[in-house]
């Protein structure tokens, strides 16, 4: 299971809720639901995640990890959320998710004028590649190098994650 706690746009909290398995031989990602929160201490999330999973049908018996941010109420190991599963769950072994630290180390590169500046080239980049006629131009490049591609344009740098926070 795969879950973050945060506030929406209108400021109340809700955890997200996630589940990780295999299917036919194949890892699967799904998104299980938005769950509002009023408190948000490690218990109450533990509680909130476990009876969310067995609301929609989820034998927890089968539950063999955790992955959290490194937020305390996540991870302290005593009344955190991978604590207090763990404790039911003695197989739910929690590992940071990678993710996160990946989007940590990429903010604290840049830091670095050079990637700064990469990161401000990309942007500028993708806004020429996004008008109307250049658009046009790179769809008849891409149809005509690589016919069976189904990419059709650029895609945008998410503002929430990895290094927008400069």
């Amino acid at each position: 299971m795969l879950n973050d706690e945060t506030a929406d746009i209108g400021g109340k909290e809700q955890f997200s809720i996630y589940a990780r398995y295999i299917y036919n031989d194949e890892i699967q990602e799904d998104f299980l639901n938005f769950v509002p929160l009023h408190n948000i201490s490690g218990e109450n999330l533990a509680n909130t995640l476990l009876d969310s999973l067995k609301n929609v049908g989820i034998d927890l018996q089968y539950l063999r990890g955790q992955c959290y941010d490194g937020a305390a109420a996540m991870i302290f190991r005593f009344n955190g959320v991978q604590a207090i599963v763990k404790k039911q769950y003695k197989t739910a072994v929690y590992i940071h998710c990678s993710a996160h630290v990946l989007n940590l180390a990429s903010c604290s590169a840049c830091e670095l004028s050079s990637i700064r500046n990469t990161i401000g080239i990309i942007e500028t980049v993708y806004n020429f590649m996004n008008t109307p006629k250049i658009q046009c131009v790179l769809q008849n490049e891409v149809k005509s190098k690589i016919p069976d591609s189904k990419k059709e344009k650029l895609k945008k740098m998410c503002a929430t994650r990895w290094v927008e926070k400069t």
